[in-house]
């Protein structure tokens, strides 16, 4: 119990509830040659991890969610006010989850389960607007979200430099695929065009966390650039960057910034 309301309390902290697909907006697959397996990291499982809600079995799409795995169970984690109508039914819903795949449109639909039989896998947090609800079963080709471990705020020494190489040599084979993804939507910034939505500030969050590992990294990535530059741009983020203690000592002696006075990372400087 208390795990799941740590995950949901956390989770709606760090993501914004907006899918990132849109019927229009879809490429062909790349190649095996520019991007890896289904079994994609980082940013990549931003993607696989997102979801639709239909209003009820057969209906249009209202709002989107995130496919996550708690204790080996399905969830989908989303905004209250998208099912709403479904917590008032108090019912299980059939087919109303959906992952769509982004390039053939082919869709798998899976079960919401609400009703008193699944009241106690069930968390409603009305005062941030959102919504835990289990799932009949993983919908194919998804891939529940994770969370990144920054690493680089602990890791010292040769424990942080193994840390740091492998994550780089993991990232930069997928630095093409998605500048090429990028470069597809020439009316704006974003990986949707002109508007941010739930997977540009994921990814965004991916992203800055590996540019601390090399600062360099995106420099022959042009869309990539202009992505990162955009995000930051955006008021809410540019103030908060802005604000965040800097991180000193990476890899040696790891420490915050905070009102002028060095701490310890994961120390409470009062």
């Amino acid at each position: 119990m208390k795990k799941l309301k740590h995950i949901l309390f956390v989770l709606f902290l760090t993501f914004v509830i907006q899918g990132c697909t849109k019927p229009e907006s879809r490429t062909a697959p790349p190649p095996e040659s520019e991007a890896q397996s289904d079994t994609a990291d980082f940013a990549e499982n931003i993607m696989l991890s997102l979801l639709s809600v239909r209003r009820d079995i057969g209906t249009g799409i209202i709002g989107s969610g995130v496919l996550l795995e708690i204790d080996g169970f399905p969830y989908m984690m989303t905004a209250l006010h998208v099912i709403d109508h479904m917590v008032a039914a108090d019912r299980r819903f059939k087919q109303s989850a959906c992952r769509i795949n982004t390039y053939t449109l082919e869709e798998d639909c899976v079960d919401i389960l609400i009703g008193p039989y699944w009241a106690e896998r069930v968390r409603l947090d009305p005062p941030n607007d959102g919504a835990l609800l289990p799932l009949d079963r993983f919908p194919d080709g998804a891939q529940p979200a994770e969370l990144v471990t920054p690493g680089h705020n602990f890791r010292v020494g040769e424990d942080y430099e193994s840390f740091k190489k492998s994550i780089l040599d993991d990232f930069r084979p997928r630095l093409f695929y998605f500048n090429k993804f990028l470069k597809n939507y020439q009316s704006g910034p974003f990986f949707l065009g002109k508007s941010p939505y739930y997977c540009d500030f994921g990814t965004y969050h991916q992203f800055s966390l590996i540019r601390v590992l090399d600062n360099t990294i995106f420099d022959d990535f042009s869309s990539v650039k202009v992505f990162m530059n955009a995000v930051e741009n955006l008021k809410a983020i540019s103030e908060y960057l802005s604000s965040r203690p800097e991180l000193i000592g990476i890899g040696e002696e790891p420490k915050l910034l905070i009102d002028g006075k060095a701490v310890s990372t994961g120390i409470n400087p009062d």
